[in-house]
């Protein structure tokens, strides 16, 4: 890789790492201090802060959508391709819980990669949860519901409530792979 490549390579990897924390604060100065790079360095190679933190953004959020595929390996039985997505997500997700929860509280995308993000969600992610569900409880009826109740069920309490020590009846929330298998042993009934 020559000298322009590995510049641009290191100012995308450290604005992703920056992104993981939110995106208020991130200035063209703290990425290029953090990347040991010149300031003009990110207008030369990419014209503006916005279209680094796209890019960013898209590596970002492409990162977190690819843990969905997990659902698609026919070689594991559906809990097991189920349980294997909800850890790899949930623990992602609490990498990124920041700009997750600025996305949220903003109640507006701020970048183009959270929007298509969501977009992924809505037309595939959430249906390959629904058939990995109806694999496993061979049932129909109310799978977009229960797909995305179970989603978040497991998610929210992983990943927002147990960095507030929150504690439900001395049920511990960073057990993530227990709250995985009650979830599972409940649909399966």
């Amino acid at each position: 890789m020559d000298n322009r490549n590995e510049t641009k390579q290191k100012i995308i990897d450290t604005t992703v790492e920056l992104l993981k924390n939110g995106i208020d604060y991130i200035t063209v100065r703290t990425i290029t201090e953090l990347a040991g790079v010149n300031v003009s360095a990110v207008n030369y190679h990419f014209g503006s802060l916005y279209n680094l933190l796209s890019i960013a953004g898209d590596k970002l959020f492409k990162e977190i959508q690819n843990i969905f595929y997990i659902l698609d390996n026919l070689n594991l039985s559906p809990e097991i391709r189920l349980k294997k997505f909800l850890i790899e997500y949930s623990v992602y997700a609490k990498k990124i819980k920041k700009i997750i929860l600025q996305t949220l509280e903003h109640g507006t995308f701020q970048l183009s990669s959270q929007e298509s993000y969501f977009m992924f969600l809505k037309k595939e992610g959430f249906k390959k949860i629904q058939n990995v569900l109806k694999e496993i409880t061979g049932k129909d009826e109310n799978l977009d519901i229960f797909a995305f109740q179970s989603f978040i069920g497991i998610l929210f309490p992983y990943v927002v409530l147990n960095d507030c020590n929150f504690h439900f009846d001395d049920f511990d929330f960073s057990d993530l792979e227990k709250q995985i298998d009650i979830f599972l042993s409940f649909i399966k009934k």
